[in-house]
Formats: structure tokens, sequence, C-alpha cells
């Protein structure tokens, strides 16, 4: 096995690129990475481990319709009203000065788009 020219360790997940050509890692993924921020701020240790298989399912339907309920964020708002609207209210009314989880703050910024 040889080494790889082109490897980046981004908060405890190693990326690796087997060939010279293309973007670097900052060019690939740009703003994207904080969507691993806001995950992995989520963990109360600041870090995440990637442990067992693979999950597999079976779901019953046109594989559209997986796709788009998997990737869908306009539907949260409409269809779980009641959690995101709990979610929302626990934000807006918490302590001055009190951390708040980063999953708020997008239900937040969603929610003023509606």
């Amino acid at each position: 096995m040889s080494a790889l020219r082109h490897v980046h360790n981004y908060r405890g997940f190693v990326f690796a690129k087997l060939n010279d050509a293309g973007p670097d890692f900052d060019e690939f993924f740009g703003e994207s990475l904080s969507s691993f921020d806001n995950l992995i701020d989520r963990s109360p240790v600041g870090k995440l481990e990637v442990a067992g298989g693979v999950l597999r399912y079976m779901h019953n339907c046109n594989w559209k319709m997986l796709v788009e309920n998997q990737t869908d964020t306009c539907h949260p708002m409409i269809a779980h009203a009641s959690s995101a609207g709990t979610a929302i209210n626990v934000w807006n009314n918490a302590p001055p000065g009190a951390k708040k989880p980063m999953a708020g703050r997008d239900l937040c910024a969603v929610h003023e788009l509606l």
C-alpha cells in the first residue's frame, strides 16, 4: 500500500483524494462543512464516532418518494408542526446567555422563510 498525497483530517473525519487532479479539500467541501460542524457540535463531547455496519431497511414505495421524503426541507414545518413549533418556542424563550442547539437556529431560520 502506498501513501496518499492528499489526506485531510476535519474534526476527526479523515478524507482522502486518490487523484492529483481536481479541487482540494476546502474548495470541494466549501460551506458544506457547516453540516459537519452542526452535527459534531451537537455531541456533548464535541466529537463523533462512526460505529456499526450498514443500516438496511425496506421502503415499499416508488423510489422517488423515498428520496424526496428524506431530502425534503419543506414538509417538516407542516407535517411536524407541533414538534417544530415546540422547538422554536424553546429556542425563542431560552434565558439570556443560555447555550442553544444549532438545530433550533435552523428551525427558526426556516420558519422565518415560511
